[in-house]
């Protein structure tokens, strides 16, 4: 009996140990083929990377892996900018957010993406990587739909400059709480002066730093209005609101 237990217990052991590494290189195998799919669809090797050391160092199994690689895969294959889903990938991973989180928001990140599509296209600006992702990180972050294809009605056939300007400060006045009627009326304003220069790309720094000093929404949007309606700058608003670019640069990154 004793010699039995010597055999087969060892045996036993080995067999579990083929087994267990039979599933680990099958699991490999197929992420490392599906690997290659999405570096040749246009994927980063660094995203790959992260997935790849997420199962080697036990974080992911095989299969999660997988998964999240299909969603940049999907993404990649609609023509979709993928680097804003490379990225949200690599946050949720790095904060340790549950796999299947991580795959529900890259889930509802592509349905974003794909209406901020469908918006741009039938404004005649879909064929503006940049104007994709602004609209489509816009939706993504609370912009409503209505909202942003309301926008791209009115304003699809201002110069492609000005309309990208316009839609960028729309989203982020509007991520940042500001009311959707001031922030129109300061665009119609932008717009019928023909004052949106791409220095307005970077209003929302003056206006987030004029909040945190205690001016009230109404108050720095009006100014915004005097400055776009005299041909000024986003520094000329700081200037009416009672502080310097020098505020700005300490206080927004």
């Amino acid at each position: 009996m004793s010699r039995l237990c010597n055999w087969f217990f060892p045996a036993v052991v080995l067999l579990s140990v083929l087994l267990c590494g039979g599933v680990a290189t099958a699991e490999q195998v197929d992420f490392e083929a599906m690997a290659k799919d999405a570096e040749d669809c246009g994927i980063s090797s660094v995203s790959v990377n992260i997935l790849e050391t997420a199962i080697h160092d036990g974080k992911l199994s095989g299969d999660e892996a997988g998964r999240l690689l299909g969603h940049l895969v999907e993404v990649c294959s609609e023509k979709l900018p993928t680097v804003p889903f490379e990225e949200k990938m690599a946050e949720g991973l790095a904060k340790r957010v549950a796999p299947v989180a991580v795959e529900r928001v890259l889930a509802a990140k592509l349905e974003d993406y794909r209406d901020a599509k469908i918006i741009l296209t039938e404004a005649g600006k879909g064929d503006d990587p940049s104007l994709l992702v602004i609209a489509g990180e816009g939706l993504s972050n609370g912009v409503s739909t209505s909202e942003l294809q309301a926008f791209a009605s009115a304003r699809g056939e201002n110069d492609e400059k000005e309309f990208l300007v316009g839609m960028e400060m729309l989203c982020l006045l509007r991520q940042a709480g500001f009311d959707a009627a001031l922030v129109n009326d300061t665009l119609d304003t932008g717009f019928e002066s023909g004052s949106l220069s791409p220095d307005w790309r970077y209003f929302i720094r003056v206006a987030l730093v004029a909040r945190e000093r205690g001016v009230d929404n109404a108050s720095i949007m009006k100014a915004a209005r005097q400055v776009l309606a005299s041909g000024g700058v986003p520094g000329d608003v700081s200037i009416r609101l009672g502080f310097t670019s020098r505020n700005i640069g300490r206080r927004v990154n």
